[in-house]
C-alpha cells in the first residue's frame, strides 16, 4: 500500500511541475537572461510580477517562481503566469529575445 502511495505521490509531483510550471528549457532560458525576461514579464498581459490581481483565482496561474534580477540589485522577484497562456508565451519571450539578440537563434536546451 506505501508503495502506490508513493507512486501516486509521485506522479502528483511530476504532473505539477511539468504541467503548471511549464518546460525546463524555458526556465533555464530565462535564468540565463534574468534581465531579459523581468522586462518581458513586465509587457506582457499574463505575467504578474510580485503582486496579483484579485480577481485572478490562483488556481488559474502558475507561480510562483522566483527570479533574481542583476539589475534591480540582485533582488528576488516572484512571477506568476496564467496557466492557459504559458505555453505560448514561453515561445514568444524565445521569439522576442532572439530579435533583441540581433536574430541570434535562442537555444534552450543545455
Amino acid at each position: 500500500m506505501e508503495l502506490v502511495v508513493g507512486i501516486v505521490a509521485l506522479l502528483g509531483v511530476w504532473w505539477v511541475f511539468f504541467h503548471r510550471v511549464g518546460n525546463i528549457p524555458f526556465w533555464k532560458l530565462v535564468s540565463k537572461h534574468p534581465d531579459e525576461a523581468y522586462q518581458f514579464f513586465l509587457r506582457e498581459k499574463c505575467w504578474f510580477v510580485d503582486e496579483l490581481p484579485t480577481n485572478i483565482d490562483k488556481i488559474d496561474l502558475v507561480g510562483p517562481v522566483y527570479l533574481f534580477v542583476p539589475s534591480l540589485s540582485g533582488k528576488r522577484v516572484k512571477v506568476y503566469c496564467l496557466a492557459e497562456e504559458i505555453r505560448d508565451s514561453q515561445e514568444s519571450f524565445r521569439g522576442w529575445l532572439a530579435a533583441r539578440q540581433g536574430g541570434q537563434n535562442v537555444r534552450t536546451s543545455k
